[in-house]
């Protein structure tokens, strides 16, 4: 038994207690005599935290394993800090103007009222462009940011890839579930009577179940992008600067390229969902009638055979 797998099942195997109805407390099959439902969920998310933490220190020729953590994040924000306040920033336009929009953009939210509005960028010069982060009372905000979104969703999809088991055991039940529901739906007197029941096997058979795997590839599609667009920066600017600046300043690009590509509309999930399934923080939700979503820390919860169930 590894150790991942065995950590899951003591939690569960010493706090369960199947003496009760489910129906009547779901949470006594999870949670010990006198402990909230939120500490149980609490131990899950550390549970799942530790599993993907085991992951890196098991795989550290894993790119994006490491390359997002909190150290590196401030590392490379106080780089392009320092840059952003030197001379040398002031050579940026004359060595490409292009990479100084992207760069500028990558830094400016102008999403937040106060601050720099779309418009005023685009039609600034590429000096005027540079002043407007330089201006910012902390210029690096939004990479800083921008690194954690990648971070999180790097931490989920390993996650993920470790359950794929469980996220089959998982879509297995939904199904079951939904055929008996649809069961239930055809012999209930108030269903048939009504002339509803066609409209309830309609909804039904339009609610979808959806899990992080379902953004896994996307995800993983964004780290070619995320390269791609670091290398092209990188051969803009070789030799310009130093290699530490060069790299933070395409660091700044490659980042904010990912997560707008990572922000693209994704055929299995609901825009307004995104944020939420990216943190994946015991996520679980009914979204609009049309997916049910069950986040990582919840499929942990389909870990029944200590044996098999975790990869």
């Amino acid at each position: 038994m590894s150790n991942l797998s065995y950590t899951v099942f003591k939690i569960v195997f010493s706090i369960a207690n199947f003496s009760v109805d489910p129906c009547d407390d779901f949470y006594a099959h999870v949670c010990p005599m006198g402990v909230a439902k939120q500490d149980f969920m609490k131990s899950i998310f550390e549970t799942k935290l530790q599993i993907v933490k085991d992951y890196k220190i098991e795989h550290p020729e894993n790119l994006f394993v490491n390359a997002f953590s909190a150290n590196v994040t401030n590392k490379m924000s106080n780089i392009v800090t320092q840059f952003l306040h030197s001379n040398e920033s002031s050579t940026l336009c004359h060595i490409s103007e292009k990479i100084v929009t992207i760069f500028t953009h990558h830094l400016l939210d102008f999403d937040v009222e106060g601050t720099v509005s779309l418009e005023d960028w685009k039609h600034s010069s590429c000096e005027h462009k540079m002043d407007m982060v330089r201006k910012l009372s902390f210029s690096t905000q939004k990479f800083i940011n921008s690194r954690m979104v990648i971070s999180q969703a790097m931490d989920g999809s390993i996650a993920s890839s470790l359950m794929q088991k469980l996220d089959k055991k998982l879509r297995q039940l939904f199904s079951k579930l939904k055929m008996a529901v649809l069961k239930e739906l055809r012999t209930t007197p108030w269903a048939v009577n009504s002339g509803a029941l066609e409209m309830y096997e309609d909804a039904l058979q339009k609610i979808n179940f959806t899990t992080f795997s379902d953004i896994r590839k996307p995800l993983k599609h964004a780290q070619s992008v995320f390269i791609q667009a670091k290398n092209e920066c990188i051969n803009l600017l070789r030799v310009k600067y130093s290699v530490e600046i060069e790299d933070g300043i395409c660091e700044v690009i490659a980042v904010g390229v990912a997560v707008r590509y990572i922000n693209k509309p994704m055929d299995s999930i609901n825009p307004t969902d995104l944020r939420d399934i990216l943190i994946d923080q015991t996520a679980a939700f009914n979204s609009e009638d049309t997916r049910v979503y069950i986040g990582n820390d919840f499929t942990l919860l389909a870990n029944t055979d200590y044996l098999s169930d975790l990869v």
